[in-house]
């Protein structure tokens, strides 16, 4: 209800400091999507453009609309590269979503163990989804089929300074996005979600296309398709 969502968000705003709205049009799980919310405004076109122009006037600062890759159908994310996985929470996220495969690389070995562990307790053991410890970029190189994943996520550790006493500081945002293999493995119409540092320059883009910028925080997240590979 439109006219509802304007009376919320100047109850809101007169009762604390708002930097913005954002309306949640992700949410696919079945009991929010049943009350027509979430997820499923997403088949309503009239009612979102609806609500975007009634809240528009009313909100003083930003007004964003959230979704979820994928939301349609699963399957157009049927593969997923977890590359620095720590936890792996990004990719148990999607698996738990519908992704039918996952890799998850992490170099760690007692934070690898913590991955494996994630996934029994979260009954997402499987074939298909594999959990491997080792370098990301040494795996890159040896194990990644061209066009094998529709989606990559990358949160690898942000600038860090790998030999003090010369000062050299390596951007892994950076060698993720220069190295051929992870263009190569993403599918025509594949994704690339590279989490970076908010304070770090932009990482060199080469062919990359940014279809998504946002900062959260600390954190930049770079949604990127891949432009056409020589």
């Amino acid at each position: 209800d439109p006219e509802h969502l304007v009376r919320t968000a100047k109850a809101i705003q007169q009762l604390v400091p708002c930097a913005g709205i954002d309306i949640n049009l992700g949410c696919p799980a079945p009991t929010v999507c049943g009350k027509q919310a979430g997820g499923a405004l997403l088949r309503n076109h009239d009612l979102i453009r609806r609500i975007t122009h009634e809240l528009r006037p009313v909100v003083q600062g930003r007004l964003t609309l959230k979704t979820r890759i994928g939301f349609e159908s699963p399957a157009e994310f049927d593969a997923l590269l977890d590359l620095f996985a720590g936890s792996g929470a990004l990719g148990i996220e999607a698996l738990s979503r519908g992704a039918t495969s996952a890799t998850f690389v992490e170099q760690h070995g007692p934070t690898a163990g913590l991955i494996r562990k994630n996934l029994h307790s979260t009954r997402l053991e499987r074939a298909g989804v594999t959990v491997q410890q080792m370098d990301v970029f040494r795996f890159l190189d040896l194990y990644v089929p061209e066009e094998s994943v529709d989606l990559i996520f990358a949160d690898p550790p942000y600038l860090k300074d790998t030999r003090p006493s010369a000062g050299d500081l390596v951007n892994l945002a950076d060698a993720v996005l220069a190295h051929s293999k992870v263009a190569s493995a993403l599918g025509a119409e594949g994704l690339l979600i590279l989490e970076c540092e908010r304070r770090q320059p932009l990482p060199s883009l080469g062919a990359w296309e940014i279809c998504s910028d946002r900062n959260y925080g600390e954190s930049r997240i770079l949604i990127l398709r891949r432009g056409a590979l020589a």
